[in-house]
């Protein structure tokens, strides 16, 4: 008789990504000269010719080479040139949320449609349109230098800066969506082959105020499976975001789940690559902005309502959020050189492991408010299996056996659920089949709880003596016969105290042996702490007070306390290398005499340099801004630190000169308000 080693592992299901491997949208371009390339894989940032305030997009070949971009005004090839003809003919503008989107035209190679939406402050750059434009580029006419082969075309008279396209998983058509200004009429138009048909108007949800024109700001996103739609109303009163339903068919919107938000502006919007989740946030600089995810599933609005998860509270004004081909879901960073990281955006509430200042750009760039506006394609690779290993061990009951609906079809499980996620408390063999227009897969894993673990032999082959004679004898899992030391019969054994266990797996030809020591390890429950408000602190020492092997802080260190010197979302990970607990507190900390920072000059000659007159990243609240000419005239007045002065009076250009500035806010530490003077040069 040959005794053979029976082996066993103790495995932990990782994070499972469905991003699918769609390289057109490797390459982005941003803000301030901003460049972010995924092609290889991972982001390396870089510089580019750009220089936006908020909307852009960007296209590259199915090989993830950078074909061209555009802020909605200008189109830019690769090497960062302008293309001719391009200059200012666009209909967008740099202050526009969602000033472009860049979209195949289907059955023409080398010719993309650009769609762009005007300002709702100050219309497009041009000054001949205020709504929904688009313009149609081929990039192999005038000898591979690229050329508008059909010249601007209106199709919305006055639309809100709102602008995103949906592409069908089954068949090569899209459609664009955009929403009117003012009123409740979101707008969709079909794009085939034979180019765009007429809208199908849907009117739901807010209505957009004619006299308020900050009402146009904000987001409309479109999920991956092309079944929902979110919207984001940023400076209205309130703010808000909404969840709609979205028939692919009909391009018809229904179904309104909404929450308002009174104290917050809502910017960013995005959906979670498994399309489960929604996240937004916040573009508001007297702070503290936040970062929320909700049940992108909810089937009510109380579900929906009451799903928000705060993900982060920090300082930072942030803008746009995009999921990038690396798995990753980034975040701008208003008037900084960084960007924050959601590593996991498939995962529930902080599990999706926020990360603040995560990501640096190239040096000499600046993020402003928006990043990459794409398409919403469907993510999911029809190659990828959809659990990433066959044996999952789960350290308690019940258990979330999740695979995300990204498929916008039927789901059945062999339990006989047809919903993405079940929760199981019985070790066993799960399978799950997939079927839509056009995903049609399944797939199996056994979960096992307790630290139960499932000793096997190797069951291709084992080496055997029979008759004096080595031979191959083939084994069947469900052929062998197994003797426990605690009298079980099965496979697998459910452990529940340390010990050595043994088995004996036999069949009529061969018996094999092995034994498995196995120790229960318990780690204590820990608390961060509440969240809390300092003033004129320097550092703030958090201690987790727990003795564990491994520590790991949500700025990466791995040492027992953190050291705090900024406001912020902070998480702590304790592991005892077989279970990991986790907790998190916010911290805002704010510095002494909160102060304005104003220039004391600029240049609103449209050259995207230096246009716009604003207050710096402060951290202010009961803000507001008027300026005078010096004849004592109000020429302009805002109640939002990203409400800029364009140089503007009564819709003209207002003329060089010296103008005076009052800026009043509330100071959160002094607990006092405040007003600061001064005075700005304005040159053309």
């Amino acid at each position: 008789m040959r005794r053979l080693k029976i082996l066993s592992t103790l495995l932990f299901l990782p994070v499972i990504s469905l991003l699918g491997q769609d390289l057109t949208n490797s390459v982005w371009n941003f803000g301030d000269n901003c460049r972010l390339d995924f092609s290889s894989g991972t982001a390396v940032a870089s510089t580019s010719a750009i220089f936006t305030n908020e909307g852009c997009a960007s296209i590259s070949d199915e090989n993830g080479n950078l074909l061209f971009y555009t802020d909605g005004t200008y189109i830019f090839r690769s090497d960062d040139s302008i293309i001719p003809g391009s200059e200012n003919t666009l209909g967008g503008n740099l202050s526009a949320s969602q000033s472009a989107l860049i979209v195949p035209f289907p059955g023409n190679p080398g010719k993309y449609y650009i769609f762009t939406t005007a300002a709702t402050l100050v219309g497009g750059v041009s000054g001949q349109y205020s709504g929904t434009t688009y313009a149609i580029l081929d990039v192999n006419a005038n000898s591979g230098l690229g050329e508008l082969v059909q010249p601007i075309t209106e199709l919305l008279e006055s639309s809100a800066e709102l602008l995103t396209g949906i592409r069908s998983c089954a068949t090569d058509e899209y459609w664009i969506v955009a929403h009117r200004w003012p009123g409740s009429d979101f707008y969709a138009w079909r794009l085939d082959e034979s180019g765009l048909s007429s809208p199908v108007i849907s009117t739901i949800g807010p209505s957009l105020s004619e006299t308020g024109a900050i009402d146009g700001i904000g987001y409309i996103r479109a999920s991956y499976d092309g079944t929902k739609l979110a919207w984001t109303r940023t400076l209205s009163t309130p703010a808000s975001i909404s969840l709609y339903d979205f028939d692919f068919d009909s391009g018809v919107i229904s179904n309104e789940y909404i929450k308002e938000f009174p104290q917050n502006s809502l910017y960013g919007l995005c959906f979670s690559p498994d399309n489960s989740k929604l996240y937004t946030a916040e573009a508001s600089p007297f702070g503290p902005s936040v970062v929320l995810q909700f049940n992108a599933l909810a089937t009510s609005q109380d579900e929906f309502s009451q799903s928000e998860v705060g993900i982060a509270s920090t300082t930072k004004n942030f803008g746009a959020i995009e999921n990038a081909p690396d798995g990753k879901m980034y975040i701008a960073q208003q008037g900084e050189n960084r960007l924050s990281i959601i590593e996991s955006p498939n995962e529930q509430g902080l599990d999706c492991s926020f990360q603040l200042d995560a990501f640096t750009l190239a040096t000499g760039t600046t993020c402003r408010f928006g990043l990459q506006n794409i398409v919403s394609s469907p993510l999911v690779s029809l190659n990828t299996t959809l659990f990433s290993q066959d044996t999952i061990f789960a350290c308690s009951t019940p258990y979330l056996l999740d695979i995300g609906n990204s498929f916008g079809g039927s789901i059945q499980w062999s339990t006989g659920d047809t919903v993405s996620s079940i929760l199981i408390s019985e070790s066993d063999l799960y399978s799950i089949d997939l079927i839509s227009p056009c995903i049609n897969r399944n797939d199996s894993v056994y979960v096992s709880f307790d630290y139960s673990f499932s000793l096997s032999l190797p069951v291709d082959s084992a080496l055997c003596n029979s008759s004096g004679n080595q031979v191959n004898a083939i084994y069947n899992f469900d052929d062998l016969d197994f003797a426990w030391s605690t009298g079980a019969t099965t496979p697998g054994i459910f452990i529940e105290n340390s010990g050595t266990y043994s088995v004996i797996a036999s069949n009529e030809f061969c018996e094999n042996s092995d034994s498995i020591k196995l120790t229960f390890i318990s780690i204590p429950e820990f608390d961060l702490g509440n969240d809390s408000i300092y003033c004129n602190l320097d550092t703030l020492i958090l201690d987790p007070e727990i003795n564990a092997k491994t520590y790991l802080w949500s700025d990466g260190s791995t040492d027992e306390t953190l050291f705090v010197t900024e406001s912020g979302l902070y998480w702590l990970e304790v592991s005892d290398s077989i279970c990991i607990l986790s907790d998190s507190v916010n911290i805002a900390i704010y510095g002494k005499d909160s102060k304005v920072e104003i220039p004391n000059v600029f240049t609103p000659n449209q050259d995207g340099i230096n246009d716009f007159f604003e207050a710096g990243n402060a951290q202010l609240e009961d803000y507001s801004m008027l300026i005078y000419n010096r004849w004592g005239t109000k020429v302009f007045s805002s109640s939002s630190p990203i409400l800029y002065w364009d140089g503007q009076f009564e819709n003209r250009d207002a003329p060089e000169g010296t103008y005076f500035w009052k800026c009043l806010f509330y100071d959160n530490c002094s607990q006092q308000s405040k007003e600061e003077k001064g005075s700005v040069t304005l040159l053309r």
